[in-house]
């Protein structure tokens, strides 16, 4: 609780147009626990930054929980790496 996330060049969404690292933000936010984390806007802006910023607010999951959701994902065959 009180730890950060950074997630980096979430402004390439835009520059690409294409999914990039706000795609996956949102997906991994979609799979978060409501609440779990919250989004900082003030330190990007005060940073002036091409990041986003999540802040833990609280612990509902084990530490595990979206790597065994990646996992379970890639061997249905839907993101994470092909073995």
């Amino acid at each position: 609780v009180g730890s950060y996330l950074v997630v980096q060049d979430t402004k390439l969404d835009k520059i690409w147009g294409t999914d990039g690292p706000t795609a996956a933000l949102n997906k991994f936010l979609a799979l978060a626990p409501e609440g779990e984390f919250v989004v900082e806007p003030e330190l990007k802006f005060h940073a002036y930054s091409q990041h986003t910023y999540l802040r833990r607010v609280r612990v509902s999951v084990p530490h595990n929980f979206f790597l065994t959701h990646y996992q379970s994902e890639a061997g249905a065959g839907g993101g994470g790496p092909k073995k």
